[in-house]
């Protein structure tokens, strides 16, 4: 399942373009969560060429780091949150 549509593709800040920004300003821009085991992935940066994307992660720990769109398309659980608006990180409720 695509979880970036193609217009959409370029519209993210670029991997690193965000790295001098406080963490709590930086902006979630999109949501994606695993329907079964509540994970969640929130994208902040994005490289379209090589669908890697930047951001922040409630797993097993909460924590900053990369995540592989291409991987996350090929599991059919692992939907995005139409529903979400981007927020700064500061306004998350972890």
């Amino acid at each position: 399942m695509r979880l970036i549509k193609d217009e959409e593709m370029n519209t993210f800040p670029k991997l690193y373009e965000t790295e001098n920004i406080k963490t709590g300003n930086k902006t979630l821009q999109m949501k994606f969560m695993e329907v079964k085991s509540g994970w969640e992935w929130y994208l902040t940066e994005f490289d379209a060429e090589e669908k890697i994307a930047f951001g922040f992660v409630k797993g097993f720990e909460k924590e900053w780091g990369y995540f592989s769109l291409t991987e996350m398309e090929d599991i059919p659980t692992i939907i995005r949150d139409e529903t979400f608006i981007k927020i700064q990180f500061k306004d998350l409720k972890c």
